[in-house]
């Protein structure tokens, strides 16, 4: 075979294909204005109009297994089973419209290929045994409208379906699993108005198994993971929609495979993954997020992580990918520097634990939230200003941020009562 092989070929050809997802991969991130944006464009095609092509796949061989494919009147080898360097999002996407498919009867399963995640296991698991569950659950909530208004912002009644889901499923609150639901989610309501109640789901079908095509970008040379990685980052860093902690993550799990041996690596790249997965998950939750973030118009790609990296980097420039430059530059293996992104990364870590710690405590829960709610003192300023501080001494430093604040908003009719103004633990 070839040293790389670059292919063009429908969706049909990709049956029986194992997909793995790497360590380094980002969280699926796709939502409702990628899912129906997709079955519109499916759906809207038409033979004359030209290609119908998807973005790169690209691909590492993981086993040499392969098998035989037709393509037109040639037939090609390509390797059964792959990592995934670039293309997550549309490959797992693909799966989900395709498992809905076959619950439906207008495929059959040998049209499908496989799914594995090295490291975010749960979402493989999930994939293999309780997709089906979001096939069945009742979305009767969901209007015809929520579809075809195509106003790609409104998720409040697919937020309740999930809650409502996720309290029968609770092992499996994770931000993969949120983003599985709300894909096969749409894509139910879509193919029940589009399809089903019109009859055209054959036409439907054919299109995408035969029409849609796939540029295959297979590296068939042997590649060591560092490698792999470099491809991974390399291509994707330009891209906006993926972001700074994203291509951080990379370079970290990078680092732990350049220095440790397979064995030992594979350990820290697990222990990080739980942990970073960890720490993404807490973020998700709004009471905690916009105790420390109150600005919805910030952070909004979905990877929350970002802002600690920010914080813990006292980010000023307005630049998304502020953080991976800074480590992109100061962390460079061709430049000779080459420090731990371990520490960097257990920095991080006691940042967020930090954060967790003042959550917690009902008084510093309320003034903080305060500050920040009021845009008083944004976080990154709190953090500095209780640097080195204890409990104690944060209480009454946070107390002194409040009452200065009232103090220059004080008229002359409330500044005898200012003077009284007292901050105990029964003031918010």
């Amino acid at each position: 075979m070839k040293k790389n092989t670059i292919l063009l070929f429908p969706i049909k050809k990709l049956r029986d294909i194992t997909f793995e997802i790497g360590n380094y991969q980002r969280g699926y991130k796709w939502g409702k204005k990628e899912i129906l944006e997709l079955l519109n464009d499916i759906n809207e095609y038409k033979e004359d109009s030209g290609l119908y092509c998807l973005q790169p796949i690209i691909l590492k061989p993981t086993a040499i297994e392969r098998q035989k494919i037709q393509i037109d009147a040639e037939t090609i080898e390509i390797f059964a089973k792959n990592e995934v360097i670039d293309g997550q999002q549309r490959t797992t996407t693909l799966f989900l419209l395709l498992s809905y498919l076959e619950f439906i009867n207008a495929i059959d399963s040998s049209w499908k290929y496989e799914i594995d995640f090295s490291t975010r296991t749960r979402s493989g698991v999930f994939l293999k045994t309780k997709l089906h569950e979001l096939f069945t659950f009742n979305i009767d909530a969901l209007q015809d409208s929520d579809v075809t208004e195509r106003d790609y912002s409104n998720l409040k009644t697919a937020n309740g379906l999930w809650s409502a889901f996720i309290m029968k499923h609770k092992d499996y609150d994770t931000v993969d699993v949120y983003h599985f639901f709300v894909v096969c989610l749409f894509i139910r309501k879509w193919c029940e108005i589009m399809l089903i109640n019109k009859g055209s789901a054959e036409g439907f079908v054919k299109k995408l198994l035969n029409d849609v095509k796939v540029i295959w970008y297979s590296l068939d040379s042997a590649m060591n993971n560092d490698r792999v990685i470099d491809v991974f980052l390399n291509n994707n860093k330009g891209k906006i929609k993926l972001t700074s902690s994203e291509l951080i993550k990379a370079l970290f799990i990078l680092d732990i495979k350049r220095k440790e041996v397979q064995e030992l690596a594979d350990f820290k790249v697990s222990q990080f993954a739980l942990e970073w997965d960890a720490i993404e998950k807490s973020l998700q939750k709004d009471s905690f997020w916009y105790f420390i973030q109150p600005n919805e118009d910030l952070y909004t790609e979905g990877t929350r992580i970002d802002y600690l990296f920010d914080l813990h980097l006292n980010k000023k420039a307005q630049d998304n990918l502020f953080a991976y430059r800074f480590y992109e530059k100061n962390y460079n293996y061709s430049t000779g520097k080459s420090p731990s992104f371990a520490d960097e990364w257990e920095k991080i870590v006691r940042l967020h634990n930090k954060i967790v710690d003042w959550f917690k405590d009902s008084e510093l829960y309320h003034f903080i939230g305060y500050l920040t709610n009021a845009h008083i003192k944004n976080l990154g300023q709190i953090i500095e200003k209780l640097k080195g501080k204890g409990k104690k001494d944060s209480k009454k430093e946070l107390k002194t941020f409040i009452i200065e604040a009232f103090k220059k908003e004080a008229t002359d009719d409330n500044k005898k009562s200012l003077q009284d103004l007292q901050l105990g633990k029964s003031a918010f």
